[in-house]
C-alpha cells in the first residue's frame, strides 16, 4: 500500500471569530492498483476545464469531487483524516496544550535512564514549546493521522491480502512539489 498525505487550511484561529476548518488527510492506495488509478485520475482530470498538473481539492466543484470519490472507491482505497475548526482552538488553549505536551517529553525521565539522550529530550521539549501555535496544531494533527493511518491501513489491508508481508509507501507533498512518487520510502517487515 502507498500512503499519500496532504494538508489544507491555515491552522490559525480566525480573526474575527468564525468557523475555519483545517485538515490533514491520508489516502491509502493498494500498490497493485496505483498505476491504473493514477492513469484513470489523469484521464478524468483531462475532461475538466481546469487541467493543472496538481489536482487541488479546493478547486473542484461538487460534481468533480463526486467523480473523484467514485473513482477512488473502485480501487479499494482507504481515506483517513483529521479536521479541526481553528475557531474552537483559541491561542491560550493551544498554548496550554502545547506546553503540557512539551513538559510530557521529559516528565518520566528517571535516574535509571541512560544519560546520553536526556539533553536531546530536553531540547525536543523546548522545541515543541517554541513552536508557533499554527505549526504545533498542524504537526500534532499530522502525527495523530500518521499513527491512525498506519494502524487502520494495516488492519484493513493485511488480513485481506492473505499474506503476512506487505509493502507500505509514504509520501508527504512539499509545497510546489509536483514530482509525484520521487519521495517514496518502502518497507517490508520480513526483511527487517
Amino acid at each position: 500500500m502507498r500512503i499519500y498525505i496532504d494538508e489544507a487550511g491555515a491552522f490559525v484561529h480566525p480573526n474575527p471569530p468564525h468557523s475555519s476548518f483545517s485538515l490533514v488527510l491520508a489516502l491509502i492506495i493498494p500498490t497493485a492498483s496505483e498505476k491504473e488509478l493514477f492513469y484513470e485520475l489523469l484521464r478524468l482530470r483531462d475532461t475538466w476545464p481546469n487541467q493543472n498538473i496538481e489536482i487541488k481539492g479546493s478547486s473542484l466543484d461538487e460534481s468533480q469531487s463526486a467523480q473523484v470519490i467514485r473513482l477512488l472507491l473502485r480501487y479499494d482505497t482507504l481515506v483517513q483524516f483529521i479536521a479541526l475548526d481553528a475557531n474552537t482552538h483559541p491561542d491560550p488553549v493551544v498554548e496550554d496544550f502545547k506546553n503540557r505536551q512539551a513538559d510530557g517529553v521529559t516528565a518520566n525521565i528517571t535516574r535509571e535512564h541512560h544519560p546520553g539522550p536526556i539533553p536531546h529530550y530536553h531540547q525536543l521539549g523546548e522545541a515543541v514549546r517554541a513552536m508557533p501555535n499554527q505549526l504545533f496544531l498542524q504537526a500534532f494533527a499530522t502525527w495523530e493521522l500518521i499513527i491512525r493511518t498506519i494502524r487502520e491501513g494495516t488492519l484493513y489491508y493485511v488480513p485481506a491480502s492473505g499474506v503476512g508481508r506487505y509493502c507500505m509507501g509514504y509520501r508527504s507533498q512539499r509545497p510546489n512539489d509536483y514530482r509525484d512518487g520521487r519521495y517514496m520510502e518502502h518497507s517490508d517487515p520480513s526483511t527487517q
